[in-house]
């Protein structure tokens, strides 16, 4: 009879150590402190190993710390991503391409599964081409408006030489406008309009040395 006394009172202690242990565990699982929660669970569960609630409850505890530690890392992969956009965009939007793109680079290699890094660093690299397309383009109508701007003044000058040197430079800049050989055309027919009204002055003055010239020029 004692015995059995005993061993009920036993049994009492430790059921109400194990509830006070899973009181415990409950309420630091609660607050989210798994890893705490943990030890207070295998306590309870030294107590009354054949309990299921405590190995479930440390096998949830465990999934939660280890959903904790992945949300952790994700907003780390993210704020460390959005970072380097941030700067990538602002220098894309500043049209400082070749700088933006190795930072697009790296946060690439932050979140490879996003599409927007390489749509942004091939885009940076079109950009870059037309530029350089526009560059070379601007270049060409400069050096072509600067020989026609010197040809034009010789011309006004009637320095016929000196002008078609001048407009031929700009043709071999620029081939497909029609403006410097229209221009080599007007110098031409105003040498053979010049030549001609001196033939004509000379010929009017009676000069043989004219007439002989103008024949020649007719048997031409």
């Amino acid at each position: 009879m004692k015995k059995s006394k005993k061993m009920e009172a036993e049994l009492a202690a430790k059921q109400q150590e194990y509830k006070a242990l899973i009181g415990s565990a409950d309420a630091l699982f609660k607050q989210k402190q798994y890893t705490n929660s943990i030890v207070k669970y295998q306590e309870a569960s030294k107590v009354f190993p054949d309990e299921p609630y405590p190995a479930d409850q440390i096998i949830r505890a465990n999934e939660l710390i280890a959903e904790a530690e992945n949300a952790a890392r994700e907003k780390e992969i993210n704020e460390a991503y959005l970072k380097e956009l941030k700067q990538a965009d602002a220098l894309f939007q500043q049209k400082n391409y070749a700088a933006a793109i190795p930072i697009y680079e790296k946060a690439g290699e932050i979140k490879p599964s996003e599409s927007y890094p390489a749509d942004q660093i091939q885009k940076s690299k079109d950009f870059m081409a037309q530029a350089e397309v526009k560059a070379r383009q601007d270049e060409i109508d400069r050096n072509y408006s600067k020989e026609i701007a010197s040809a034009d003044a010789l011309f006004k000058q009637k320095d016929w030489s000196a002008a078609i040197l001048g407009y031929q430079k700009a043709s071999e800049i620029k081939p497909s406008e029609t403006y410097p050989s229209a221009q080599i055309d007007k110098i031409n027919e105003s040498i053979k309009s010049e030549e001609q009204r001196e033939i004509d002055k000379c010929l009017l003055s009676g000069n043989n040395h004219c007439r002989c010239t103008y024949e020649a020029k007719e048997m031409d």
